[in-house]
């Protein structure tokens, strides 16, 4: 095969092989939306605070702590307090950014970033 041949062939073949256009410009993977995300709480902090779901979607906080915390946003949803190994989920039917923190302990803060599908 001559050589003109062969980087017809491997310039196409490495295009194809390259990013797929989800990583971030850091090489890290960018998240993508979801149906059902799953936050958990631990340490007095949310896991995984910042999360992104579709429209129609649901958020389930777990608390993992030995006290008790909430996942609240005044005006927009309140998952309740969950005792400890409790969950709460909360759907969210339309699109938005919203923030929450803990009633409990107005420190933890998350954000959850709504999408159209």
């Amino acid at each position: 095969m001559n050589r003109s041949l062969a980087l017809l062939i491997l310039v196409p073949l490495a295009a194809a092989c390259g990013s797929d256009g989800d990583d971030a410009a850091d090489g890290t993977t960018a998240a993508k939306p979801s149906d059902a995300v799953e936050i958990s709480i631990a340490d007095f902090k949310f896991v995984d605070a910042a999360v992104s779901v579709t429209a129609g979607g649901s958020v389930t906080w777990t608390n993992t702590d030995d006290q008790p915390h909430t996942a609240t946003s005044s005006g927009n949803f309140d998952a309740g307090a969950m005792d400890p190994s409790q969950s709460s989920t909360v759907e969210f039917p339309t699109a938005g950014t919203f923030t929450y923190v803990c009633s409990f302990h107005p420190f933890m803060t998350g954000t959850v970033v709504v999408t159209n599908p």
